[in-house]
């Protein structure tokens, strides 16, 4: 792999490119990437011990979620990947929850805002964004009581 998502990773979107599959939004800049966004996140799923595919049912069947599952990839530093519509689709942008400041609505679409304030505009409402990310705190908060349980 040639981008590894970290903390510093904001977000991920797909890009129609003869090279590149993938444009990552990170804290220090901006970098391009040949592997899809999809291959990006099972390797860092894999690297904390779990596939994508492993960690998305894991959070289907524990929390009941049905769809667009935001993926969990690091509790200790609230690492998870938040996506933007259906992982199925090729248009789908991945955010990173830690990173939001604030979010709204422009242009039937979601303007989203980063802490160190750069902005992204994604194809999703208002409504859908916040249910996600409502989701993805329900998730790292869950599954941080679960370890401190074990």
């Amino acid at each position: 792999m040639d981008y590894i998502i970290g903390p510093t990773t904001l977000a991920m979107l797909p890009i129609a490119d003869m090279v590149y599959q993938t444009k990552i939004l990170d804290r220090s800049g901006t970098y391009y990437s040949k592997h899809t966004c999809r291959d990006l996140l099972n390797a860092a799923c894999l690297r904390s011990g779990a596939s994508y595919r492993g960690k998305r049912d894991a959070i289907r069947s524990l929390l009941n979620l049905k769809q667009n599952v935001p993926i969990p990839l690091c509790f200790k530093q609230g690492i998870c990947a938040i996506p933007s519509g259906s992982p199925q689709k090729w248009e789908c942008v991945w955010y990173f929850y830690a990173h939001i400041k604030d979010f709204r609505h422009q242009d039937k679409q979601t303007l989203l805002i980063f802490h160190n304030h750069e902005s992204l505009l994604i194809n999703c409402s208002v409504y859908q964004t916040q249910q996600q990310i409502m989701r993805a705190g329900h998730i790292l908060s869950s599954f941080q009581l679960l370890q401190q349980e074990t």
